[in-house]
């Protein structure tokens, strides 16, 4: 079966946190925004700012950066990069994969 790697996991997971902040935000039109997925240069693109998200399960807070063009802004463009450190949720209430998607299919009804 087609399965994301756990790196792929927790990068998307990181990525689609973001989108639901966006939408909360911008309402649906912020899902146009979302460039990961069709594997363009820098996660998000608004208006006039690029973001790059990188999460990671590690303490020290320890990226992967897969190009350097994922650090360099377009051209006239600002530049940010994200970074989002997840932790195990333990016995606590925590988020998965399915459940954070779920959550964006609620915003995007709304």
């Amino acid at each position: 079966p087609d399965t994301l790697s756990n790196s792929n996991q927790t990068g998307l997971f990181g990525e689609l946190w973001f989108l639901a902040r966006l939408l909360q935000v911008q309402g649906p039109k912020g899902f146009d925004a979302w460039l990961g997925p069709i594997g363009e240069l820098h996660d998000f693109s608004l208006s006039s700012v690029d973001i790059e998200v990188k999460t990671t399960l590690e303490h020290s807070r320890i990226h992967t950066i897969s190009s350097a063009g994922q650090l360099q802004p377009s051209k006239g463009r600002l530049l940010y990069l994200l970074s989002i450190q997840l932790q195990p949720a333990g016995q606590g209430l925590g988020v998965t994969l399915p459940i954070a998607i779920l959550r964006l299919k609620t915003l995007l009804k709304e």
